[in-house]
Formats: C-alpha cells, structure tokens, sequence
C-alpha cells in the first residue's frame, strides 16, 4: 500500500490554484495521485508504491 505524504501550502487561496497544483504534481515521476484542498491550504500526495525485490 502506498502512504500518502501531506503538506500544508500557504498562498493557495482559489480553485484555480488547487486545479494547478494538482496538474504540476500529478505530472511528476512517481507520483500516483495529487489531492488538493484550497479551502485548508493542504495538499496530499501518493507516490509509487515499491515493492521490496526478493533476494535469491
């Protein structure tokens, strides 16, 4: 399972706003989901999730 990674971001004031964010960090490398609150100046993160490799 993947663990979602929170920040608290200051400035983000409109949807217009929240709708970037989630555009820019949604488009990273590893990155599996972007959510982002205007409202409480929070956005969450869900990188890839990697599996351990067996060692034979």
């Amino acid at each position: 399972m993947a663990r979602m990674i929170s920040w608290q971001v200051d400035g983000m004031d409109c949807e217009a706003c929240e709708r970037r964010l989630q555009t820019v960090l949604g488009r990273l490398e590893g990155v599996t989901g972007v959510a982002a609150d205007h409202s409480g100046g929070q956005v969450e993160v869900t990188p890839v999730s990697r599996t351990p490799r067996s060692v034979s």
